[in-house]
């Protein structure tokens, strides 16, 4: 299946969906549950099939090209007022 293909696909199946889950209230409006869960049961299928044909984000992407040199990460190192673990029983001792 071609993506301009796939892509109108995606856009016409929320439109059967929330059709679907109208025709499912007007049967249980008009008494007739049976036919209400039949459509709700068409409209789930059709969320299902739109999840299942949209394109991953992740397969739109490009990998990013690797890296030549070395990464480094400094920090400041912040002074504490807290003591460290092993700080009370040195002084203790």
């Amino acid at each position: 299946m071609s993506r301009h293909t796939r892509a109108q696909l995606v856009e016409a199946l929320p439109h059967l969906f929330y059709a679907l889950l109208a025709f499912a209230l007007l049967g249980v409006a008009f008494d007739a549950p049976g036919l209400g869960l039949f459509f709700l049961v068409l409209g789930g299928c059709a969320h299902v099939a739109r999840v299942g044909v949209e394109e991953r984000p992740e397969d739109a992407f490009e990998p990013e090209p690797a890296l030549n040199g070395e990464i480094v990460i400094r920090r400041p190192r912040v002074a504490s007022s807290f003591p460290r673990a092993g700080d009370q029983d040195r002084q203790l001792g």
